[in-house]
Formats: C-alpha cells, sequence, structure tokens
C-alpha cells in the first residue's frame, strides 16, 4: 500500500485514471452481481463481440492467425471461429467478476469435471502435479474450481505493468484459494519448486510467446516460440505432468478435462513438443475458445524477442 501511495503522489496523472478505473470496476460487479446470471453472460459476450470491432489490431491477428492454423475453412467460418472467441474473452471476464459474489455451490453446479480421480490419486500420493494448461475456455474459473474442490493450487502469471489491475486480479484468485506465484525471478522459481514439494498443483500456461526461457517447436504446421517450464519442473522427483483444460458448453456451463500423465523425457525440446501437441489437439476440438488475438508466431528464429509480454 505504501508503494502504491509513493507512486500517485509522483503521479496524480496515473491516481486520477485507477479512481476513475475503480469507479468503472465498481459499477460494472455491482451491475453484473444485481442482474440475472445469464444476462450478464449475454452482456459479456456483447463486449467481447464489440471488443472485435473496436480494436482492428486484435481483429486483424487473430484472423491472420485462424487463417494460417486453419487452411481448409472458408472465410465465413473464420470469421464465425474468430466472433466467438471475442465472445468468449467477454463471458470470461464477467464470470471472474462474479466469482467471488457467488456461493461455492452456484459454481460446483455450473462446473463439471472429467478425471478428477488423476489428480486426488498423484496429490494423494504426497506428489507435486505440474498441471500443463493454456488460455482456452475460461481458465480463471478452472483455476477456482480446483481450489473449491479442495485441491491446493499456485499459478504461475506474468506480473501485469498495470499494477492496479495486477492487484485486482491476484486478489480475486487468492479470494478463490488460488495462490499467484509471478514466472520471474530466482525467489519466484523457488516458491514454484517448494509448491510442488509441498504436494501442489502448480498450473502452468505454455501456450503463449512470452519472454521467458523457451525453444522452437511445431504449433499448427508452424514453429513457435513455448516456454520450457513444465518440462523443467516435471524433472523434478516425486513431480507428475497432468494435462487439464477447460472448455465452455452450448448450456453455458463447464467441463473441465483432466488427462493421464504425460510421459516425461530428458529432451526439453522433444518434452515441449510433446505437450504442445496436446495443447494443440485440444485446441482443435473447440478452436472458439482460444485466444487467436495473441500473436503466437511472431518471434523468429535468430531474432530476439524485445521487452514486453
Amino acid at each position: 500500500m505504501a508503494r502504491f501511495k509513493k507512486v500517485y503522489k509522483s503521479d496524480p496523472v496515473r491516481f486520477f485514471r485507477h479512481f476513475l478505473l475503480g469507479v468503472f470496476l465498481v459499477a460494472f460487479l455491482v451491475f453484473i452481481v444485481i442482474i440475472p446470471y445469464r444476462v450478464s453472460l449475454i452482456l459479456g459476450s456483447i463486449i467481447g463481440k464489440a471488443s472485435m470491432y473496436l480494436s482492428k489490431s486484435n481483429r486483424k491477428v487473430a484472423l491472420g492467425n485462424l487463417i494460417t492454423a486453419f487452411p481448409e475453412k472458408n472465410p465465413s467460418e473464420i470469421r464465425g471461429i474468430c466472433r466467438k472467441a471475442f465472445s468468449n474473452l467477454g463471458m470470461n471476464l464477467v464470470e471472474f467478476g462474479l466469482l467471488n459474489f457467488r456461493s461455492k455451490k452456484f459454481w460446483l453446479k455450473r462446473v463439471d469435471i472429467e478425471g478428477d480421480e488423476i489428480l486426488k490419486k498423484h496429490l494423494g500420493q504426497g506428489k507435486g502435479v505440474v498441471y500443463l494448461t493454456a488460455h482456452i475456455g475460461n481458465w480463471e474459473l478452472m483455476g477456482a474450481y480446483l481450489s473449491m474442490t479442495g485441491h491446493p493450487i499456485s499459478v504461475v502469471a506474468r506480473e501485469l505493468r498495470d499494477k492496479f489491475v495486477n492487484s485486482i486480479l491476484v486478489y480475486f484468485r487468492k479470494k478463490t484459494g488460488v495462490h499467484t506465484i509471478y514466472r520471474d525471478g530466482r525467489a519466484n522459481t523457488k516458491r514454484m519448486v517448494k509448491a510442488l514439494r509441498n504436494a501442489r498443483v502448480l498450473g502452468i500456461l505454455i501456450d503463449q510467446d512470452t519472454k521467458v526461457g523457451g525453444t522452437f517447436v511445431d504449433f499448427f504446421g508452424r514453429e513457435a516460440y513455448t516456454p520450457t517450464a513444465v518440462a523443467q519442473f516435471g524433472r523434478l522427483k516425486e513431480t507428475v505432468i497432468i494435462p487439464g483444460f477447460i472448455s465452455r458448453r452450448k448450456n453455458g456451463s463447464h467441463l473441465i478435462t483432466v488427462m493421464p500423465p504425460v510421459e516425461k523425457s530428458g529432451n526439453d525440446k522433444v518434452q515441449t513438443q510433446r505437450h504442445t501437441g496436446i495443447i494443440e489437439s485440444f485446441i482443435r476440438k473447440n478452436p472458439s475458445q482460444w485466444v487467436w488475438m495473441h500473436p503466437r508466431w511472431k518471434r523468429k528464429k535468430g531474432v530476439k524477442k524485445k521487452s514486453g509480454a
């Protein structure tokens, strides 16, 4: 809190911007809390679709990625997937906002899980679970659900540049029992190792090109720079790599799919390709629920990534 006061005192413009953002977020939360849940999802879908048309750059990236990933699909199909992908993000926003304003019973009725016995078995044996996942469906809801059902979970995330928005995100996760570990820094790496040694679930999303250690592997027929963190943590003793994803169903409910442990390899590139293949397979089954607006194939071999994501 002292750090925020110091920043705001030296930058009144930022304070005013955050004040307005705070007022908007409170008003938005109050509104979605008082209206019926299904109506709030419709609102979220509208917000998501509107953002597609308002953000030309994100729309361009999404359409370009889809055309490359699905050359067999016609323009109408590509646009349809794109609209649904933005719509899904809008609904994710609403659901994340509602996480702490609806009961545990409310969410348990709206989320089902297949393969939960896999997690229970390995956690029950005292093993740490490296949870291989991706930005598909409502991944934040998946983490909250696992916590609600008794699985101790930490997630690896990037600290956002906007400290105000970042603090809200971390706070909302914490309220649902999800512990956030920032991806950068040796101290945070030690926290990740500790989480696994304490037989926790450590959620790691490796489907984006981020400023971390990685390697180039095939993803939808193109080489994509991919984090190797799952492969590296998977080499620790008494750990198991378990893939898990969430998808949104037509009736508005969600399904979490937990898969059997991934066979381990001593080679990070081979292992990461194996993980990426699993992610791609799930995305192909649910193409309208992945974040196509992310510049997944931007980095090229031999070219260093500039500061950013």
